[in-house]
C-alpha cells in the first residue's frame, strides 16, 4: 500500500495487511516494524520519532554508562568469531596485537585517531596495507559487535577509512625456473615432485591442497570435491592426466604408513576399502614450508611463494587461450575481477577485437557500396 503524506508518511501494509512502520533513528538508520491495527501503528509511528528526535538533539540526557574495557570487547568478539568465521584462529592470534596496543584501557576512550595512529604504526613496522586493513576489519568487528550489545554507542572505526592495497603480486614461475625447482626438488625432496605437480595441475590453495583428505578425491570422475573453499561456497576441481597420476603415486605411500594391504584397495577407488582410514588426509605434512623454502634456495628462486603456484595456473592457462570466465570457475574466484590480474597475458584477445571491428566495417562499407544512390525526383 502506498504511504500517504503527514501523519501517514511512514504507515504502511504488508502483504498479510498487517499495519507497519519505517522510522530513522537518532543515527539515520532504517528500521521497520509490523504492528498490527493502523491506529496503535500511527501512536508507535509518533513515538519513534519523537524519540530518535529528542536523541538527535539532547544525546547527554541518553548517555549510557560506558565502562567496559577493550579486553572485554575482544573476549566478545572472539567468542563471536569461534561461532560464526573459519578464520577465528587468525583472529585469536590477531586480537593479541591489538590487546598489547589498546590494554586495558576503557573502550570509549578509543577514538579514530587512536584507530589511525595505530594503523600508521603498522605500516612503519613494515607491514602492508592489506594486512592493516584486515587488523583494521577485526577492531571494526569488536566495536560493532559492543555497539550491538549496548556496551558503547558508536563504531570509531566507522570513520576511518581502509588504506589503499596496491600489492597484487603478479609473480609467476618462469619453464627455466620450474626446471631448477624441478631439479632441486628430486635431488633431496623426490617424494615431494608429486605435491608440486598438484599444485601446478590444480591450481589450489595451500590450504586447500594440504588439507585434502582421500574421500575428496574421486578417480573415476577425475575430479576433486571441496565442500568449503575460501569465498565460502563449494568446489569441484576437475584432474587431468598429470594431476591424476601424481595422486595414484601418493595412495601406495599412504597404504603403506596405514598399514593396509595393497590386495584390500580398489586401484580406482581408494575410499571406501580404506574402512577406518577414510578420513585420512592425502599429505603427510601440514604445509610445505619447510622444504619449500630450502628448494627455492637450492634452485635459486627468489621472491616467490607457495600461493604464486596458483598464479602460475592462471597466467599459463590465459596465455594458452582459455577465456577468463573458464578460468574464474577453475580457480574458484568469487570474481571475475580477481582473474583479470592475468588479462594482460593474452593480447590476442585486444588483436581479435581490433580484426573483428576491421571486418564490420568492411562489411559496412560493402553494402553501402552496393546500395543504389537515390536520384532527386521533381514532383
Amino acid at each position: 500500500m502506498a504511504r500517504k503524506g503527514g501523519i501517514d508518511r511512514g504507515l504502511y501494509q504488508n502483504a498479510r495487511g498487517d499495519w507497519c512502520i519505517e522510522w530513522h533513528d537518532a543515527e539515520h538508520r532504517r528500521h521497520r516494524e509490523k504492528v498490527g491495527k493502523k491506529s496503535h501503528a500511527r501512536l508507535l509511528y509518533q513515538k519513534r520519532k519523537a524519540d530518535a528526535l529528542a536523541r538527535r538533539k539532547l544525546p547527554e540526557l541518553f548517555a549510557r554508562p560506558q565502562v567496559a574495557t577493550f579486553n572485554e570487547l575482544a573476549d566478545d568478539a572472539l567468542t563471536w568469531s569461534r561461532l560464526h568465521k573459519r578464520s577465528h584462529r587468525e583472529d585469536a592470534w590477531r586480537i593479541r596485537r591489538l590487546r598489547d596496543r589498546f590494554g586495558k584501557r576503557l573502550a570509549r576512550d578509543v577514538t579514530p585517531a587512536a584507530v589511525e595512529h595505530f594503523m600508521a604504526e603498522e605500516i612503519r613496522a613494515g607491514k602492508r596495507p592489506a594486512t592493516v586493513n584486515r587488523s583494521w576489519a577485526l577492531l571494526s568487528l569488536v566495536f560493532r559487535l559492543a555497539v550491538e550489545h549496548g556496551k558503547l554507542d558508536s563504531n570509531p572505526c566507522a570513520r576511518v577509512r581502509q588504506l589503499a592495497e596496491h600489492n597484487k603480486r603478479q609473480r609467476f614461475l618462469s619453464p627455466e625456473e620450474e626446471s631448477r625447482l624441478r631439479a632441486a626438488i628430486a635431488a633431496r625432496w623426490p617424494r615431494r615432485l608429486a605435491e608440486l605437480d598438484i599444485a601446478l595441475h590444480t591450481g589450489l590453495r595451500q590450504g586447500e591442497q594440504y588439507g585434502l583428505r582421500w574421500p575428496q578425491v574421486d578417480f573415476e570422475r577425475r575430479l576433486i570435491v571441496l565442500p568449503l573453499t575460501k569465498p565460502g561456497d563449494a568446489h569441484v576441481v576437475r584432474l587431468n592426466d598429470t594431476a591424476l597420476a601424481a595422486f595414484r603415486s601418493l595412495l601406495p605411500k599412504r597404504r603403506r604408513e596405514l598399514a593396509v594391504t595393497a590386495s584390500s584397495v580398489s586401484p580406482l577407488s581408494p575410499l571406501s576399502p580404506l574402512g577406518d582410514h577414510t578420513g585420512v588426509r592425502v599429505f603427510d605434512i601440514k604445509n610445505p614450508r619447510e622444504w619449500f623454502k630450502m628448494a627455492k634456495n637450492d634452485a635459486k628462486i627468489e621472491d616467490f611463494r607457495w600461493h604464486d603456484l596458483r598464479h602460475t595456473v592462471g597466467s599459463r592457462a590465459t596465455q594458452a587461450g582459455v577465456p577468463l570466465r573458464f578460468i574464474q570457475q577453475f580457480l574458484g574466484h568469487k570474481s571475475l575481477t580477481t582473474t583479470e590480474r592475468y588479462s594482460h597475458l593474452a593480447p590476442e584477445y585486444q588483436k581479435d577485437v581490433v580484426k573483428a571491428l576491421e571486418s564490420f566495417g568492411k562489411k559496412a562499407a560493402k553494402v553501402g557500396q552496393s546500395e543504389p544512390p537515390k536520384t532527386a525526383t521533381s514532383g
